[in-house]
């Protein structure tokens, strides 16, 4: 489950970066999600539950292609126990 407090943006690009890293590599990683969070229009220095939840889905619809909708759907969530409660910014 996703926090229930605003969490920095950096800390929410950096832990979603480093759980995709191992499936899509690195760089790969780091762009899809700086990518949708621009679509996405957030830009402020924390981000709202709901905010999270929403880069969470449309990083996730990417990933459907690459690894397929039932490896893109274990990434999903695994990218939301990445940033549970405690889990973000550590």
């Amino acid at each position: 489950m996703v926090s229930t407090v605003s969490l920095p943006t950096e800390a929410v690009v950096e832990a979603l970066t480093l759980t995709l890293t191992p499936y899509i590599g690195g760089n790969m990683a780091r762009s899809a999600v700086r990518a949708q969070r621009e679509r996405l229009g957030i830009d402020a220095a924390t981000m709202t539950p709901e905010e999270v939840a929403g880069l969470i889905a449309k990083v996730g619809h990417g990933l459907n292609v690459f690894l397929g909708r039932e490896k893109a759907a274990a990434v999903i969530d695994e990218m939301r126990r990445t940033l549970a409660p405690g889990e973000a910014g550590r």
